[in-house]
């Protein structure tokens, strides 16, 4: 019975990246993402706000020593994902044949914005300033059509999220338990 409960059982980093996932999801759906922050309630706002807090969660794991397990997370996190915008896209009524091509899409998508993401808090990180990340989120979560005041929001709210990531225990990471920025 124990060989095969262990051969139905996911390993810990499948498990917690359905948890982590999960929250991330939770996150990006809370209502002053959309209000405050001025991101439009629509599928490609609610993709680029996913995006978004999924980087800022990989962003935190790398931190973490090359052999500690959260660094094995990663991959497993990143399927859940792709796994879930396929989903989506069948249950939008996207056709079989066009599913592929969709999230293949949606794949250079995130990507994108990942590199755009990296290269801004980089610059933040040394000296560069919050220009660079405003830009960024113009271009990314308002396809440069943005209130300057949602954009200033916005900002502040990536880099307080940033630094609340960076302050949680990774273990509580893992198991879904965010915090609030």
């Amino acid at each position: 019975m124990r060989r095969l409960k262990k051969l139905f059982t996911p390993p810990p980093s499948e498990a917690a990246a359905h948890s982590l996932y999960t929250a991330l999801v939770t996150m990006s759906r809370r209502p002053a993402l959309y209000t405050d922050g001025g991101v439009a309630d629509t599928v490609d706002g609610r993709f680029d706000l996913i995006v978004l807090h999924l980087y800022l969660a990989i962003e935190r794991l790398r931190r973490e020593p090359e052999d500690a397990p959260a660094r094995q997370v990663e991959t497993p996190l990143l399927e859940v994902f792709f796994a879930d915008m396929n989903q989506a896209l069948r249950q939008m009524g996207v056709g079989d044949l066009s599913v592929g091509r969709r999230v293949h899409d949606m794949a250079g998508a995130f990507f994108g914005r990942v590199q755009a993401y990296e290269a801004a808090l980089a610059t933040h990180d040394g000296g560069g300033g919050t220009e660079p990340l405003a830009d960024a989120v113009r271009r990314n979560l308002y396809r440069g059509d943005a209130r300057a005041d949602a954009g200033r929001w916005m900002t502040t709210y990536i880099l307080s999220l940033r630094a609340a990531l960076a302050a949680v225990p990774v273990e509580d990471l893992l198991a879904g338990r965010l915090p609030q920025a």
